[in-house]
């Protein structure tokens, strides 16, 4: 079994790189016979392989091959994998991309949001982390022990100090002052 590469270039735009270390046709083989072996749909399968494929991407144009084939076997919306996606792109530097795969999912939960706030974060994009947790705070998801580390160190940086400390009584009123990432973020706001 193998890709059809030229259909993927006509539709996508962009050429075929082959990952580091890595035998599609060995790899493709073994998935899709496993997945005959448990039925027709293995999502646990699915979601394996391609946060595997994930982790082996060094380019944007594996990402652009895996997103295309999560559309092929109708895992474009599986928030695993898409987040696990945003990471990488993040990691890549391709952070456009990574609020591209953002903002073309349909169910935004906690796990998303912070993927790509903290995908700005660590690119120092201080303003749009700071967007972004507030455009997470009117579509009323609820932030959790990850979310807020990234945000105060985007208050920091920005000298956002009003800022900081409603983020800080947000925390309270979640109930996770106790958390020590959370205390480490604190702290490093307020020496700011």
């Amino acid at each position: 079994m193998s890709f059809p590469t030229v259909s993927l270039q006509r539709a996508f735009g962009f050429s075929l790189l082959p990952l580091k270390n890595f035998n599609w046709h060995l790899t493709l083989t073994r998935l899709f016979s496993s997945r005959s072996h448990y039925g027709s749909h293995n999502p646990i399968s699915a979601e394996s392989f391609y946060t595997s494929l994930l982790d082996k991407s060094t380019h944007i144009i594996h990402l652009r091959q895996i997103q295309s084939q999560l559309y092929t076997h109708g895992l474009q919306n599986n928030g695993f994998i898409i987040t696990k996606l945003i990471h990488v792109s993040s990691n890549l530097k391709e952070i456009h991309y990574a609020r591209q795969l953002f903002d073309g999912f349909p169910d935004q939960y906690v796990f998303l949001w912070n993927a790509i706030i903290r995908g700005y974060s660590m690119h120092n994009m201080f303003d749009s982390v700071v967007e972004m947790y507030s455009r997470m705070q009117q579509a009323f998801v609820s932030p959790d022990t990850f979310t807020f580390p990234d945000v105060l160190k985007a208050c920091g940086s920005l000298l956002a100090r009003r800022y900081g400390r409603a983020v800080h009584a947000q925390i309270f009123r979640h109930g996770l002052e106790e958390d020590v990432f959370v205390q480490n973020g604190l702290l490093s706001f307020y020496v700011k």
